[in-house]
């Protein structure tokens, strides 16, 4: 069962269902004393399972082995992680029979994101997410982010663009979380952040700036240099 789902088996993106994201539901992921780690296995589950789902039906056929593996976490974890999607109604357990997991609300033609998939994988597990603790407030925060960031990246521009309060306002997080949490994306390489010019000049005359967000392993030639937008306006997703 194992080899049945290499990396090699891997699309380059998956579909993420994002009506949950945009309704901001990533705010019901918050970190608890003493299983705040399972807020945060809760999310690389989710993202294994998008990883490996069926790009017509959004099912999943994985064993808690190889989801324990791929995630990086314990089978004690998985199971927690499981409990969570499924009391939120994020994943449909089971839908085909045991060890089958079905993305909610999932729509091939309409309502998701890119998920960026073949790329984070080296061999059969998930690269950046063997170096996650699951005992840091800040590893919640980061991957509250990523998830964010692909439901709202322009497809034209490979960037999702959204400022502090509208990252706070969408998922929960405190401004004090958010560059901490930006570190650990950037530090694994799953998101590229990019500091860039407005064309709005604020009071002393000097030029404003901005952060936009790049996932890795996405239309990774599709950015500011080939697309010749590296001025865009900065703009607050509402």
């Amino acid at each position: 069962m194992a080899g049945a789902w290499s990396s090699a088996k891997l699309q380059q993106w998956v579909r993420l269902p994002t009506a949950w994201i945009e309704a901001g539901e990533l705010r019901a992921f918050r970190w608890k004393a003493e299983c705040g780690g399972q807020e945060t296995a809760a999310l690389l589950v989710l993202t294994v399972i998008a990883h490996h789902s069926d790009g017509s039906t959004g099912v999943a056929k994985l064993t808690y082995d190889e989801l324990s593996s791929k995630a990086g976490i314990s089978r004690a974890m998985v199971s927690a992680a499981l409990d969570i999607l499924d009391d939120r109604n994020l994943i449909d357990r089971t839908v085909a029979g045991r060890g089958t997991y079905g993305l909610a609300n999932f729509n091939p033609a309409a309502g998701w994101a890119k998920l960026p998939a073949k790329g984070l994988y080296t061999g059969n597990v998930v690269a950046a997410f063997q170096h996650l603790t699951l005992r840091n407030k800040n590893e919640l925060a980061a991957l509250k982010m990523y998830l964010l960031f692909a439901a709202f990246r322009d497809n034209d521009s490979n960037y999702a663009q959204i400022s502090y309060d509208k990252i706070t306002q969408r998922t929960g997080i405190s401004r004090e979380t958010i560059r901490p949490g930006l570190s650990i994306l950037a530090a694994l390489g799953l998101v590229h952040v990019e500091n860039t010019p407005s064309s709005a000049i604020v009071a002393a005359g000097s030029m404003a700036t901005f952060n936009r967000y790049r996932l890795a392993h996405l239309d990774s030639y599709r950015h500011a240099g080939t697309t010749g937008r590296a001025g865009i306006e900065a703009f607050d997703l509402t």
